[in-house]
């Protein structure tokens, strides 16, 4: 019975020691390239695509959300799909010229409604070290901005590396703006169908032409072209590494030690 005593701190150590410590690591970012703001009242896949992007990205069912921007344009009112997708009490309207002097860190997710206003971007813009940090801490990001604002996807996370475009706007009747799923295992696409994101009347408003260079999954691509809508895991850091590593070692220590002078 002592021996398990001794088991048992082991057990606890490892725990206090490896876990006792947030683990630094985002939830997940997802990019659509695709506006499902404006198009879901009558395309009822966005709120799907929307309610599934965000409780991945946000790590949990009921995600605390700072909606960045007004949540209408063109029509489209970001913040009926947030409620369309049951997330109606959870989310936070977020100004873009409040961006800079909000506290990121308040909110499990920041979601991105569309928006043609080059104002927009450049608040975006200014605040892009803050959301790169706050994604690699821990912070879930869902992006869907339209691409009539210069600089639409220049300030997101690892823009540079998936070869992001201001300019595609895919329009027109099938296969012109047809969507194939390319990942349909992936829990971001749970429910989808190629044909309920094809043919929005300009389904495809962004692509991404190498977004594997910087870790990121396809998810959908517009057929025959790059991708449309991708997705990046979380990963832990190394400090969280190095911790439970520490951890693991001064427990396994300790329950050596204690199980020498037991005996």
């Amino acid at each position: 019975m002592r021996r398990m005593t001794g088991f048992g701190f082991a057990t606890i150590t490892v725990l206090a020691l490896g876990f006792a410590a947030p683990s630094a690591e985002a939830n997940g970012i997802v990019y659509i390239g695709q506006d499902s703001s404006d198009h879901f009242g009558s395309q009822p896949q966005g709120v799907t695509l929307t309610k599934n992007a965000v409780i991945w990205a946000g790590g949990t069912a009921t995600p605390s959300i700072g909606l960045v921007g007004d949540g209408v344009s063109f029509g489209g009112n970001t913040q009926a799909l947030l409620n369309a997708a049951g997330f109606a009490g959870e989310y936070t309207l977020i100004a873009p010229s409040a961006l800079g002097s909000t506290v990121l860190s308040l909110y499990d997710l920041l979601y991105f409604a569309p928006t043609t206003s080059s104002a927009d971007t450049a608040f975006f813009a200014a605040s892009s070290a803050s959301i790169a940090s706050y994604t690699a801490g821990g912070g879930g990001l869902v992006v869907e901005p339209e691409v009539f604002a210069a600089g639409s996807w220049a300030w997101v996370p690892d823009a540079a590396l998936i070869g992001h475009t201001d300019g595609t706007n895919i329009c027109g009747t099938a296969p012109a703006n047809a969507v194939t799923i390319v990942t349909p295992g992936d829990p971001v696409m749970a429910g989808l169908t190629d044909a309920g994101l094809s043919n929005w009347g300009c389904s495809i408003h962004s692509e991404f032409a190498t977004p594997g260079a910087a870790g990121y999954t396809t998810l959908a691509a517009a057929t025959g072209g790059p991708a449309d809508i991708i997705s990046k895991e979380a990963v832990p850091e190394p400090m969280s590494l190095m911790l439970l590593g520490t951890g693991l070692v001064v427990a396994a220590y300790r329950a050596r030690r204690k199980g020498a002078n037991q005996a």
